[in-house]
């Protein structure tokens, strides 16, 4: 699930990686009334930012940052950009 939200906060504007939990959550919420993932798949991935701490939300940024020139995570999120 963790890498649903990665890949989530690559499609929105770079400014994704500064993100609060708060934003975060508006942000899957867009991505449901978008229709980009299914409404179970928003619902699980809210569940889990919620049980998140500021520590492993760092930490998720963190990894989100190290993948940006991932060309196998490029691929992924140009897929699911183009659905």
């Amino acid at each position: 699930m963790k890498l649903f939200v990665i890949l989530g906060l690559f499609l929105i504007p770079a400014m994704a990686m500064g993100q609060t939990k708060a934003e975060i959550s508006e942000m899957l919420s867009q991505m449901k009334a978008q229709g980009m993932f299914s409404k179970e798949d928003i619902a699980k991935a809210q569940v889990q930012l919620e049980a998140m701490s500021d520590k492993d939300i760092g930490q998720l940024k963190s990894k989100a940052q190290s993948k940006v020139n991932d060309p196998e995570i490029q691929k992924r999120v140009q897929e699911l950009s183009t659905k």
